[in-house]
């Protein structure tokens, strides 16, 4: 996938748009000029990406992104704006309530498989030990389907298939 972005005017929409595709591996083909506001840009994801990989997803990470940037002179006049590790905050909030979401999920999945499955090895069980029971003559047919809960048919035909 090749993602290309070109921006004529600097928003502070671009830093969203850095979170957002954060984890995005991307190839930068760039030919502006050292200082500049694209060469800035890159600048910012580079350290943001750098500060990831120590601490993580963390506040830390967008504090010290910011603190490097500014220290380096890297979109200092936009990043004196309060709103910016606010709006930083917020995205890494959204992506650790989406793991939460996601890692609940797959939870609750897995105890429902494992609470369905547990519940069907009990049935075959009861059936098995139905057919072991009319198989030994202790129970007649019609009395293991009855208590299997079908007609004798549906009992023959499972008993065939077991």
């Amino acid at each position: 996938m090749i993602l290309i972005e070109k921006q004529s005017v600097w928003t502070i929409n671009i830093l969203i748009r850095i979170l957002i595709f954060v984890d995005v591996k991307a190839k930068i083909i760039y030919d502006g000029k050292k200082g500049d506001i694209i060469n800035q840009y890159v600048s910012f994801t580079r350290v943001f990406d750098e500060q990831i990989k120590l601490y993580g997803k963390t506040e830390k990470a967008v504090t010290e992104t910011i603190r490097i940037c500014r220290d380096r002179d890297v979109l200092k006049n936009y990043l004196i704006k309060e709103e910016v590790p606010d709006i930083m905050f917020a995205h890494l909030d959204k992506e650790q309530q989406m793991e939460y979401v996601f890692e609940q999920g797959h939870e609750q999945g897995l105890q429902q498989g494992l609470q369905q499955g547990h519940e069907q090895g009990i049935e075959d069980g009861q059936f098995q030990t139905l057919i072991g029971l009319t198989k030994k003559n202790y129970i007649t047919i019609d009395q293991a389907a009855e208590e299997a809960g079908m007609s004798i048919e549906e009992f023959l035909e499972k008993m065939r298939l077991a």
